[in-house]
């Protein structure tokens, strides 16, 4: 049942005996200037935790959404809130920042959370107004950094991912504000040992994500790969489950939380039921999770956009623990749209469990784990960028590291070898001259891709998936033919078929000057005359790398 919010007529209270005096100065306040500090809140019977939430100025921000991660209330015409303790398990309350309001900045990382202390009940927020109203924005989301040492990992993601997220940022946000969300593994704990404590990945990582670095506030989302490891854990446990949260939100705060940007209700949520972080987890949500979420969504209008925010494609895990109740929580807004990691891979799909939902699943900013620049369906290792207009998205592309918005294509012919001369090479699944191959990786139904022949268009190509090969090779053999016959990689997590964005076609004449120009949704086109083939120059290598 989702909490009240309490109103008091008076703003001014008096603390009862069993209320704490637990004013505290927010990230951005001096211990002299916190507006808050003049305002006292008893805590009413029953609650664990009070407190007021105000702008720069001193003025109450009512309706604003208050938690601990378990329960939510909400602000009321003061700005004073009551909350009731939601769980034992809980470490922070943290607002909902309003769609008004600037995102808090703390060690240039959004910080919207207080953590709870020992015999401290009241918690302060000081919230300073946007100076103009953000009806429009660009949000961008980066799946799996999973970064695992310092001498490589954490060194590429500075070096090329930083630097390309600045660039787009500069070249999207010169008239609209611009947001980042990871969507999980930022880093890579595994089986045997947390890389993220001994290495310190998550420090490193959060300096590398700072906004002075990115211009970009960057919030977070927790990947399977960002759990802690419990060597002695065997089998699964609520307890467990969020133990393995914790070093986590040291870092980067809560694990399920929202914000509001312009008409857009933003949701950030932990989808993975963790016993270990490398091998055993699945795609699904705690019950006191999915009690928060209809807590957190009862205090969003329907006119809203949603925009949920998790590691674990729904797509393939519909028959997770919950998923289908929260993606029935989300469903029956303006637009509700599921941002996605994990698989490192491209996919975008309407999701067959709840009609309405636009599911969006990204290629990994490491691609391949940082063993090349793309991912191992062919995917360029990048992120994604959305056009917000109101409770739309007007439009999105997958921006590639290092290319131009509009290299959305890698053409080739069936009759390469990938990667001739090297340990192993591979081919196309139809191997003449004549067979024409694409990956087009920011595909979806709503997009045509025609072929032109000297200049002439001849036909259409016609995705190919496993399901028109009994063999199962719907693979880019340049991808694989680079990860396993050039880098050594093993087939097992490498060789990877069934790509979801692969077309072919039929050339009339396989000596003609070929162009495939592909029209996504939006009527964006996008060219391509440039075969790629299995030579060096087309290597998808890492920089610094040499075979």
């Amino acid at each position: 049942m989702r909490l009240k919010a309490y109103r008091f007529s008076v703003c001014v209270l008096i603390f009862s005996a069993m209320s704490f005096s637990c004013t505290k100065p927010g990230p951005e306040e001096g211990p002299d200037n916190n507006p808050t500090d003049k305002i006292e809140v008893s805590l009413e019977e029953g609650m664990d935790y009070c407190g007021v939430v105000t702008d720069a100025d001193g003025n109450p921000v009512p309706g604003v959404t208050v938690s601990d991660g378990f329960n939510c209330t909400v602000t009321d015409s003061h700005g004073i809130y009551q909350l009731k303790k939601g769980s034992d398990f809980a470490a922070m309350v943290n607002i909902s920042i309003p769609a008004e309001y600037e995102v808090p900045l703390e060690d240039g990382l959004p910080c919207f959370w207080k953590k709870i202390e020992k015999g401290q009940a009241r918690y302060d927020f000081v919230l300073r107004k946007s100076a103009v109203p953000e009806n429009e924005f660009y949000l961008f989301t980066l799946a799996d950094p999973q970064c695992q040492n310092n001498d490589r990992h954490t060194v590429r993601f500075s070096a090329e991912t930083v630097p390309d997220l600045k660039a787009s940022a500069q070249k999207y946000g010169s008239q609209v504000p611009v947001y980042a969300i990871t969507l999980g593994d930022i880093g890579y704990n595994t089986s045997s040992k947390e890389y993220n404590v001994g290495s310190a990945i998550f420090a490193n990582m959060k300096r590398a994500m700072h906004v002075d670095k990115t211009s970009v506030p960057v919030f977070q989302v927790m990947g399977n790969h960002d759990n802690n490891l419990i060597a002695e854990n065997k089998s699964y446990s609520v307890e467990k489950d969020i133990e393995m949260e914790q070093y986590f939100t040291k870092f980067f705060g809560p694990v399920n939380y929202s914000f509001n940007r312009g008409n857009v209700h933003i949701i950030a949520m932990d989808d993975i039921l963790c016993t270990n972080p490398e091998s055993t987890y699945k795609c699904g949500f705690r019950d006191d999770q999915v009690e928060w979420l209809r807590q957190d969504l009862a205090n969003v209008p329907k006119d809203k956009m949603i925009i949920l925010c998790v590691h674990i494609p729904f797509y393939y895990s519909s028959s997770g623990q919950n998923v289908k109740t929260v993606l029935n929580l989300i469903s029956g807004y303006a637009e509700a749209h599921v941002m996605s990691g994990h698989t490192h891979r491209s996919i975008n799909t309407p999701n067959t469990c709840s009609s309405g939902i636009y599911e969006h699943t990204h290629g990994a900013v490491c691609g391949a784990w940082w063993w090349s620049t793309v991912n191992t369906d062919g995917t360029p290792n990048g992120y994604g960028v959305y056009k917000i207009e109101g409770s739309h998205v007007a439009w999105w592309k997958y921006k590639g590291v290092g290319l131009d918005d509009d290299n959305q294509i890698r053409m080739y012919r069936g009759n390469t070898a990938f990667m001739s001369g090297q340990e192993k090479a591979y081919y196309f699944a139809k191997t003449t001259a004549s067979d024409l191959w694409a990956n087009i990786w920011n595909w979806d139904s709503s997009w045509t891709v025609d072929v032109y022949e000297d200049g002439v268009k001849t036909g259409s190509m016609s995705r190919y998936t496993n399901d028109d090969d009994s063999t199962g090779d719907a693979r880019d053999a340049w991808a694989v033919g680079y990860h396993v016959g050039v880098a050594g990689r093993s087939t097992g997590s490498y060789d990877k078929k069934n790509v979801k964005h692969l077309f072919h076609f039929t050339l009339k004449n396989p000596q003609a000057q070929v162009e495939i120009r592909a029209t996504d949704r939006f009527g964006n086109v996008y060219s391509q005359k440039e075969f790629t083939d299995g030579t060096r120059m087309y290597w998808p290598i890492a920089p610094g790398d040499s075979y």
